[in-house]
């Protein structure tokens, strides 16, 4: 399935991801739903493989107090009939942590990146599809 990952700030990647996780994190310690709950996304990708990703390292660099550190992210997973199987948009998204590895051998890389939605901003986290 083909995915289409936007960034707030120039960032669009269609060709260079490999995989995408969608999670909803509730504490270890609930015993009942919990209101602390967390959502992240994470990427799988390709460095240099059809998409620029310099942006998604720069992006992991910026400090919480910048503007640019919380932006709107939007994924679709699309089917095999070309229709969107699944949006999600996490419209206030921060680097929580990203890697970038090489192959020594191939020189290829892989990037990961992981997504957290601005906890007090949960509510308006949109999800859609079939």
């Amino acid at each position: 399935m083909p995915f289409k990952v936007t960034i707030a700030g120039g960032i669009t990647l269609k060709d260079s991801i490999e995989s995408v996780s969608s999670r909803v994190e509730t504490p270890n310690d609930s015993d009942a739903k919990s209101n602390y709950v967390g959502n992240v996304l994470e990427i799988v990708g390709r460095v240099g493989f059809g998409d620029p990703t310099i942006g998604l390292y720069q992006w992991s660099l910026l400090p919480s107090d910048d503007g640019q550190a919380y932006r709107n992210v939007e994924v679709e997973v699309i089917g095999e009939d070309l229709k969107t199987t699944r949006k999600v948009t996490f419209p206030n998204a921060f680097v929580a942590d990203y890697s970038e590895t090489y192959s020594s051998t191939s020189g290829r890389g892989t990037f990961s990146i992981y997504l957290k939605q601005k906890k007090d901003k949960n509510d308006v986290v949109t999800v859609s599809g079939i």
